[in-house]
């Protein structure tokens, strides 16, 4: 029945086989234990042939489910010696060899594989434990991000020659790289098998451009099923994994990230910028925003955004010199032109211009709102939905040579936006303090970054 879902939504086809990872036998553990442990503890079972092909099957299916769980599989051969009381021989083996052979799953180099040829084919069947599940996708970011130049395979088996290499500029994700490698050692196939799968899916997600908010719709994602061919989330482990998957493939940093990563990259580095202009570091002046290619001494991609919750197609749906929300925390303006941005009284800000394929599409800029901060881009101003704004800090001080303590409230970074009240003064008042503030407001309208101490009397 599984399996006609599956070739009905295009995962398979009629003549493939369906792994018993996509198949859930949880309800059936029990029984399916006992038909292992009764088949595996008498072998002068009077069984005709077709009876022990099933039965050898049935064991597999037992030993799928049985190694499913979160723990069995770091020890499953104990965990199976501590439940049945029975001990893990030859005739286990046997039982586990032969359904593999009748289902068509024995590797071709079997009788050259390593120890744990027996855990490697279960998992190969079963899928990567949950409990090792980030651990795959974290392997497979840092080989994505900074690897993909190679066949998987061949940094999998010949992991230490990469990590003599300066492949990886980030010293983190080289110790990612090593950890996670160390952790999956045992399952080749599997691992080798799903990050040929996650490769499709990010390559998939590259062309595709798809909006974040969109991989969380179930629509979108049988969409993407579809094209893959089987169902993403029997290997990420959670839905909003794909979302944070795209962000990170993608290799999508703000501007200042993006500095900050080419003051660490090597000398000798060369890049494509979206402009389709070739840069060193060094030569690198004016940010651009959009698709960087860094050509040489290693092949990565880092798509530049004013925030990593954006994407290309997004900024290109802003409106036209004008400003645009995003997630009412978020404000953004668009031109032809390049322009500049007032924020408050005293900060100033560019905009970025925007490349997509190499075409100009305008420039941008974006940010965070801010309470009393308006915004003023060519002669419009954005008005601030909150007119004050301060960063309260309680502070307890204990002089030991007297023995005394006394409380202070700090207001930090205190700001005032209230153009209707130019010239007037205002009173602060804190509810435990007899002390009064006055403070003027300026003739713009502004009070800018002040800071004030309340002596607090009440315990």
């Amino acid at each position: 029945m599984i399996k006609q879902d599956f070739i009905k939504l295009g995962y398979i086809q009629e003549q493939e086989r369906l792994t018993y990872e996509n198949i859930d036998t949880t309800d059936l553990e029990e029984d399916l234990l006992l038909v292992l442990y009764n088949y595996h503890s008498n072998n002068k079972y009077n069984l005709i042939n077709g009876n022990k092909d099933k039965i050898e099957k049935i064991c597999l299916v037992s030993m799928c489910q049985f190694i499913k769980g979160e723990y069995h599989i770091k020890a499953y051969t104990k965990d199976y010696e501590n439940l049945t009381k029975l001990k893990v021989n030859g005739r286990f083996y046997d039982i586990l060899k032969n359904a593999f052979t009748k289902e068509g799953i024995l590797p071709e180099n079997w009788n050259h594989m390593k120890g744990f040829r027996y855990k490697d084919t279960l998992i190969n069947e079963t899928g990567i434990p949950k409990y090792l599940a980030n651990n795959l996708i974290e392997l497979f970011k840092v080989y994505w991000k900074n690897l993909r130049q190679f066949e998987f395979d061949y940094v999998y088996e010949n992991i230490d020659i990469i990590l003599k290499r300066n492949y990886i500029w980030d010293t983190k994700e080289v110790d990612a790289l090593k950890e996670n490698h160390e952790n999956l050692i045992e399952y080749p196939r599997k691992v080798k098998k799903v990050v040929r799968q996650l490769s499709q899916v990010c390559t998939l997600l590259e062309e595709g451009n798809y909006y974040e908010e969109d991989l969380e719709k179930d629509e979108v994602v049988k969409a993407i099923n579809k094209v893959l061919k089987f169902d993403i989330f029997t290997i990420l482990p959670r839905k909003e994994s794909l979302k944070l998957l795209y962000t990170q493939i993608l290799s999508k940093v703000s501007v200042n990230k993006f500095k900050s990563i080419l003051q660490s990259a090597p000398i000798s580095t060369k890049m494509t910028i979206p402009d389709k202009s070739q840069k060193s570091p060094g030569q690198y002046v004016n940010m651009q925003l959009g698709v960087h290619n860094i050509n040489s001494p290693i092949y990565r991609i880092y798509t530049v955004l004013p925030h990593t919750h954006l994407s290309i197609n997004k900024l290109l749906e802003f409106k036209k010199d004008d400003f645009t929300q995003v997630k009412d925390a978020y404000i953004g303006y668009m031109s032809n032109n390049q322009f500049k941005v007032k924020l408050g009284k005293y900060k100033e800000e560019n905009s970025y211009p925007l490349y997509d394929s190499f075409r100009l599409r305008g420039y941008y800029w974006y940010s965070k709102l801010k309470n009393a901060t308006p915004i003023i881009i060519n002669n419009k101003i954005y008005e601030p939905d909150e007119v004050v704004d301060y960063s309260p800090l309680f502070k307890y001080y204990y002089n030991s040579a007297i023995d005394s303590y006394h409380y202070n409230l700090v207001l930090n970074n205190f700001r005032i936006y209230l153009p209707a009240y130019k010239n007037e003064s205002i009173a602060i008042r804190c509810n435990y303090s007899e002390e009064i503030k006055y403070v003027s407001i300026d003739k713009d309208g502004y009070i800018e970054s002040k800071r004030f101490v309340f002596n607090i009397n009440k315990k």
